[in-house]
């Protein structure tokens, strides 16, 4: 096993294109760029094509990384002495030094055995730079393009190897005969340079976007949403790691990678080079290649959010140039210190024995331990997959590499690495990985079950996976290897989605009931966010992803059970919606409140009024919004929403919109008996329908009543009603009762329109075994929270602020 999954990334795609479907990781599909690496993945196909067998690829990659650790030692080494004598240094001390630093490396062997394109990119900066010192340009060229076709950052290394060509250029004749002309080099280097256009234009070619996914899915620059304290922060914290704990100290990770200190003897070196070295042009040139190629790639390398992962693969074809500068200053000092201590060299000679020794250990047993990670985890996975689910069956995955080489099942690659146009999905969230699922309705989910939670909604998680088939659980994992110790297969639920296209929520329903849909946004879902010119913004910088994903009930009807995902916002949102001119509209949102929010909304540049939203918290709320024909006044309705009343810290989580067009039914009927009576500040009864009487025990009284709010605060207010023994006003006397907020609470007094009539129905099952007689029907508005019933004006009091509305026989 090749100790990484994403190894097996390379082999899927060039395995594809050996059999002619190029860059299309699963047979059949769109194309992606995951294979970050085009020469690597080519060179790779090249070897199926030559009859290498699928089984035996991966032993393949093994072997040429061996031959291509070994050419980067030797050619490492003959630089080294190149460099040596033109700056009078010891060749072989230099040579020596080199050989043991670089193939004496247990980083640098894993990365040549890693089975992955690093080995090959490091191969071809050596040789590029190796050139560029014995002047021949046209390999310095060649391998420097090849090096820019093998990483999309090593573009860095001809425009390197450029700009100390065209800063320190050969002197006519001062190279010797053969030498190449004056300006030459500049020409094959600009060549080389192009040569890093090629990639970028196969990507777009083939899907559309010259970035290649893995840089869409792992880029700081493609964060969502863009913050740049964020991206400052991320950048500064990688680059500090890379330079004061990697190129010379113990990294984070507990490894020693490097000799200690190289980078300040890296400085020493650089110094030096720029000061001798064939009239100082040469050295001049070499140091500025050197420290172009490892300041910057690395620079380049921290804008990636993976940067520091999988052992500084990413910063690994940048040691070789640090190596030489760090052992031209280590050969220099001890140079310097030869005549008065002739053990110097004999120390330095062991202390950089016993750091070899001591890396080469270190590395082959998180190599094994890699290795044998993948084995015990993904591979397992992939072949209960194999052996257990039907072929081509779908499975959404994290680790997209073992299972698709190993295996029949098609993946669907969350992250958006080997999946057309699913890194920005990632990027997005959970809410907008749901949507994008739940188009594609994968069979199975392959997971890590620590892990699930933020890229699958961390609250619905275990809703939205589904029932569970298979666990793998290592208990010695590699974190090189695997995001945690334990993954899962799970069998998604998908039969109940449909619920989430059209609005559930009862009243909604009934308002609704007669309107023509005309069209409707899914919100998180990126596809349909783009047919509808969506767009959202936010306030500040918040932490988190701006999408989420949630399994959840309806208030007003705990029965009824969807997924969905959508946005979190505290700025506000905008969309285009098709409509027909100079006709009503009402416009549904479903959302997840947790606060109390007041929204501007605004309709093709005026003004529509504020739209009143309660807090539902952990359950579905769907809410209206009526807006006028007049602002309607062509086909498409352009809607502006921003938030304009929260509580700090707070979002407002918008998952579907919908828009009906037509004229409301009148509601509500007006109520069979008139009432006139005043609760408080927050709102007026103005009707009631007779209820049924006589009533039996063990019957539900059914009570309509008819309300106005008036001026209320933001407290969620409670409708009470008893049915009473008029003879027994004690609590006791109570022999029925309902505490209900409007609608179950979706509805509360303060975000009812001005002036509108609020129908409330509201049932009393009356206990069997009540006595016989009259009774009375008496009710009031409370805050539940304290407790305090409002204080009744305009009305007769039966006591305790309690209007009676009816007389009740029970027979």
């Amino acid at each position: 096993m090749l100790p990484l999954d994403d190894s097996y990334i390379h082999l899927q795609y060039a395995w594809q294109a050996s059999r002619g479907q190029f860059l299309q990781y699963n047979p059949g599909e769109a194309p992606s760029s995951g294979a970050t690496s085009l020469l690597y993945m080519l060179l790779v196909a090249l070897g199926f094509m030559a009859g290498i067998s699928h089984e035996a690829m991966p032993a393949a990659v093994l072997v040429l990384g061996v031959l291509l650790f070994a050419i980067s030692s030797l050619v490492l080494a003959d630089l080294a002495r190149q460099v040596a004598r033109g700056l009078g240094l010891g060749e072989n001390m230099l040579a020596a030094a080199v050989i043991i630093l670089f193939g004496g490396s247990g980083w640098m062997a894993w990365a040549f055995l890693s089975g992955m394109e690093t080995g090959l990119l490091i191969t071809l900066v050596i040789v590029a730079v190796w050139a560029s010192v014995t002047r021949r340009i046209k390999l310095m060229a060649v391998a420097s393009a090849l090096a820019a076709l093998t990483r999309p950052e090593a573009a860095l290394l001809p425009l390197a190897l450029l700009i100390a060509e065209l800063a320190f250029p050969e002197p006519a004749g001062g190279g010797g005969p053969g030498a190449p002309g004056r300006g030459r080099s500049a020409r094959w280097l600009a060549v080389a340079l192009a040569a890093a256009a090629i990639s970028p234009a196969i990507n777009y070619l083939y899907t559309g976007s010259v970035s290649a996914s893995g840089t869409q899915a792992k880029s700081l620059f493609s964060m969502v949403p863009f913050q740049w304290s964020a991206v400052w922060a991320a950048f500064s914290a990688s680059t500090l790691e890379i330079w004061a704990r990697l190129f010379g100290g113990q990294s984070s990770d507990g490894h020693w990678h490097v000799f200690l200190l190289l980078q300040l003897f890296a400085v020493g070196g650089a110094v030096l080079l720029s000061r001798t070295l064939a009239g100082r042009q040469l050295g001049r040139r070499l140091a500025l290649v050197c420290v172009a190629w490892s300041v910057l790639g690395p620079a380049s390398a921290a804008t990636l959010q993976t940067a520091l992962w999988q052992h500084y693969r990413y910063e690994m074809p940048y040691y070789p140039v640090v190596l030489l500068l760090g052992g031209i200053g280590i050969v220099y000092l001890i140079s310097k210190w030869l005549h008065s201590a002739r053990a110097v060299p004999l120390m330095a000679a062991a202390l950089m024995v016993v750091w070899s020794v001591y890396s080469i250990w270190d590395f082959r047993n998180a190599y094994a331990r890699d290795s044998q990670t993948a084995a015990d985890m993904q591979l397992a996975l992939a072949q209960w997959l194999h052996g257990n689910t039907p072929a081509n069956s779908r499975v959404a995955v994290h680790d997209v590499g073992i299972l698709r080489y190993f295996g029949d099942n098609v993946t669907i690659d969350v992250v958006g690495l080997t999946t057309a146009a699913m890194a920005p999905v990632y990027r997005n969230g959970p809410g907008s990985i749901f949507e994008a699922l739940e188009r594609s309705r994968p069979d199975y989910d392959m997971v890590y079950p620590a892990v699930a939670p933020p890229y699958y909604g961390i609250s619905s998680a275990p809703q939205l996976l589904g029932r569970e088939l298979f666990r793998v659980h290592v208990v010695d994992y590699s974190p090189y290897t695997s995001a945690g110790d334990t993954q899962v297969i799970t069998e998604p639920d998908w039969s109940s989605v449909g619920l989430a296209d059209a609005p559930q929520q009862p009243s909604t329903r009934a308002l609704i009931s007669g309107l023509t849909l005309v069209d409707a946004v899914d919100v998180g879902d990126l596809h349909d966010e783009k047919i509808h010119d969506y767009s959202w913004w936010n306030v500040g910088e918040p932490a988190g992803f701006p999408t989420d994903a949630r399994v959840q009930t309806y208030r007003e009807d705990p029965s009824i059970t969807l997924a969905d995902g959508g946005r979190l916002l505290n700025g506000g949102e905008a969309f285009a919606l098709t409509v027909k001119p100079a006709v009503p509209l009402t416009l549904v949102a479903r959302l997840h409140q947790t606060a109390d929010m007041v929204l501007n909304v605004n309709v093709n540049g005026a003004d529509a009024g504020l739209w009143r939203l309660p807090a539902v918290p952990g359950q579905w709320l769907e809410s209206t919004f009526t807006i006028a024909p007049n602002l309607l006044a062509g086909p498409t309705a352009h809607v502006r929403l921003t938030l304009k009343e929260s509580p700090p810290a707070s979002f407002y989580s918008p998952f579907a919109y919908w828009a009906y067009q037509g004229s409301v039914a009148n509601q509500p009927a007006s109520p069979q008996h008139t009432i006139e009576a005043t609760f408080g500040s927050v709102a007026r009864l103005v009707g009631i329908d007779d209820p049924v009487s006589p009533m039996a025990p063990g019957q539900t009284l059914n009570l309509t009543l008819y309300w106005q709010a008036i001026q209320p605060d933001r407290e969620n207010y409670k409708v009470f009603v008893h049915l009473t023994n008029p003879a027994n006003d004690a609590p006791g006397g109570i022999v029925a009762q309902v505490d209900e907020a409007p609608r179950a609470g979706t509805y509360p007094f303060w975000v009812w329109p001005a002036g509108a009539t609020v129908r409330q129905d509201l049932k009393l099952p009356i206990p069997s075994g009540t006595p016989p007689g009259q009774y009375v029907l008496l009710g009031g508005v409370y805050n539940p929270d304290t407790g305090d019933r409002l204080p009744l004006i305009g009305a007769t009091d039966f006591g305790s602020n309690r209007l009676k509305l009816a007389v009740i026989a029970v027979q």
